[in-house]
C-alpha cells in the first residue's frame, strides 16, 4: 500500500533475470511452435462498439479448452493469418466461409495440410461451401439423415481415439456424403 518494494521481491526479481541472461542466446530469435492453428472468430465477438457482430459459438470456445486440455499447443488464425507452418487447421462452424479462405485452405491441403472442419447447413449450401467440400474434402453432400445425433466411433474408429472413454458422439444435422476425389478408409 505504501508502494515500497521489498528487498526480497528485488532479490527474487534479480534471480529471474540472472537466469534469463544465462539463457538469453537461447531465447533470441525462436519463434513458438504449434500443432493446431484455429480458425477463431474472436474479432466478431461482441464488442459495445458493434452491436451486431454474432456471439462466439460454444465450438469456437471449445476448441481451444479441449486443445488446452489436451497440452496440444495452438495459436488462433483470422482471415489474413499464414496457415503452412501448422499441421492441422481447425475450422469451426462460427468462423466465415468465403471464397478467399477456400482458396488458401485448398493451397494448403494440396500442399500436405490437413483441416478438421464443422460447418453448419447455412454454410454448406454457400457456394463457398460447395467449393470447400468439393475441394478441399473431396466430397458431395447426398442430402441429410433423419437423425439428430450420431456416433462416429461407427464411421472411423480412430476419430475417438484418445479423447475419451466414452463413444464419440456429434449432435447436430448430419449429411450423407460420397466421396468424389476423397479416399474412404
Amino acid at each position: 500500500a505504501s508502494g515500497k518494494i521489498f528487498d526480497s521481491q528485488i532479490d527474487q526479481v534479480g534471480a529471474a533475470s540472472a537466469y534469463l541472461r544465462k539463457r538469453e542466446n537461447w531465447l533470441k530469435g525462436t519463434s513458438p511452435v504449434y500443432d493446431v492453428g484455429v480458425y477463431h472468430p474472436s474479432y466478431l465477438a461482441p464488442l459495445q462498439s458493434v452491436p451486431d457482430a454474432p456471439a462466439l459459438s460454444g465450438i469456437s470456445i471449445g476448441w481451444p479448452d479441449v486443445l488446452a486440455q489436451r497440452n496440444v499447443p495452438y495459436a488462433f488464425l483470422y482471415p489474413d493469418s499464414e496457415v503452412a507452418s501448422f499441421p492441422l487447421v481447425v475450422l469451426d462452424s462460427s468462423f466465415p466461409l468465403s471464397e478467399g479462405l477456400v482458396e488458401k485452405l485448398t493451397q494448403y491441403v494440396q500442399q500436405g495440410g490437413n483441416v478438421l472442419a464443422e460447418l453448419i447447413p447455412s454454410q454448406l449450401d454457400s457456394p463457398a461451401g460447395k467449393r470447400f467440400l468439393s475441394e478441399i474434402l473431396g466430397i458431395e453432400i447426398l442430402g441429410p439423415t433423419d437423425y439428430e445425433a450420431v456416433y462416429v466411433g461407427n464411421l472411423d474408429s480412430s476419430i475417438g481415439t484418445g479423447m475419451t472413454e466414452m463413444p464419440t458422439l456429434v449432435v447436430g444435422p448430419s449429411y450423407l456424403v460420397k466421396p468424389t476425389t476423397a479416399q474412404s478408409i
